[in-house]
């Protein structure tokens, strides 16, 4: 006689504490730009000039699930979209580590940066966007 026994994992929730704000940019005339924040709120910016005018942060989640499971995040690119062509998302890092597993009590909290690319002749006003992150047990 066999015997038999599974174990359910509970579902994993995230909820976004806060989004990823660029804040402030002044694009170089007559080229493409990016910007890159990290995951501990570090701001670099090629072709073209970040200005602290505005607050700057990383996004920051926090997940919930089985303890002590291992977890891959994943993301899907985005764009920001407002009065001008549309701003790719892309080259998500996070702070999780390079296994990030739930705490004992089922927890997890980490902050995501990425790079905005910003468009030839970009122009002027506010953007919004949205992007995909995904939380898979391994």
């Amino acid at each position: 006689m066999g015997h038999a026994q599974v174990v359910i994992m509970e579902n994993i929730v995230v909820t976004e504490q806060a989004g990823i704000n660029f804040g402030l940019i002044h694009p170089q005339s007559g080229q493409t730009g990016k910007v890159t924040i990290s995951p501990s709120g570090d701001v670099n910016a090629s072709n073209s000039t970040h200005n602290n005018g505005l607050p700057t942060h990383a996004a920051h989640f926090v997940a919930s699930g089985t303890p002590a499971a291992n977890v891959l995040i994943s993301f899907m690119n985005g764009s920001l979209n407002g009065t001008g062509d549309p701003m790719d998302i892309n080259n998500f890092t996070h702070d999780a580590g390079v296994t990030p597993s739930f705490d004992g009590s089922g927890v997890l909290d980490f902050h995501v940066g990425a790079d905005v690319n910003l468009n030839l002749n970009q122009q002027s006003g506010s953007y919004n966007g949205t992007y995909t992150i995904t939380l898979n047990y391994q």
